[in-house]
């Protein structure tokens, strides 16, 4: 299994790969992420990311 590593950087920095918005923002060409598979966050709502 890979691991992922999310990282917070500025909007305009060029590693920024995605735009975080809250669940209820999503669109359909956004992507849900929910972290439902955490020992610590089940029932937490999840995020919206956007590719830039």
């Amino acid at each position: 299994m890979a691991e992922q590593a999310l990282l917070k950087v500025a909007r305009g920095s060029p590693q920024a790969e995605y735009r975080v918005a809250d669940e209820a923002s999503c669109g359909p060409e956004d992507h849900l992420l929910r972290a439902e598979y955490s020992i610590d966050s089940p029932g937490k709502p999840g995020y919206c990311v956007r590719p830039l």
